[in-house]
């Protein structure tokens, strides 16, 4: 269950990686965080990218998959098996959204 929470944000990561540099035609950076930077452009926190609420809401789910990815890699104690599979449906759910929405575009 802890590796589907880590597909799940990979597959929204790398979709939205692939958003900014074939849809938005930005270069990733490859001297700073990546995975911080995919999140703060979405959000609007980097210079010159597009913020409107749609792309804040992608770069507040990478965020919030991402911590949940982390915490299921590296955490020896995730909690009881229910709380693991309530986190692996909220993953799973806010990266069909994130994909989703990048699909229609990102507006």
């Amino acid at each position: 269950m802890r590796s589907s929470i880590n597909r799940a944000y990979y597959a929204a990561f790398c979709t939205a990686c692939n958003f900014i540099s074939h849809v938005d035609h930005r270069e990733l950076p490859k001297d700073e965080p990546l995975h911080q930077y995919v999140a703060n452009y979405f959000s609007g926190a980097v210079h010159g990218s597009k913020r409107n609420n749609k792309r804040a809401k992608i770069g507040s789910e990478l965020k919030r998959m991402k911590a949940d990815r982390v915490k299921a890699d590296y955490d020896n104690y995730i909690g009881n098996t229910i709380s693991l599979n309530a986190t692996v449906r909220d993953v799973l759910m806010r990266s069909e959204r994130v994909i989703s929405s990048l699909e229609m575009g990102g507006f």
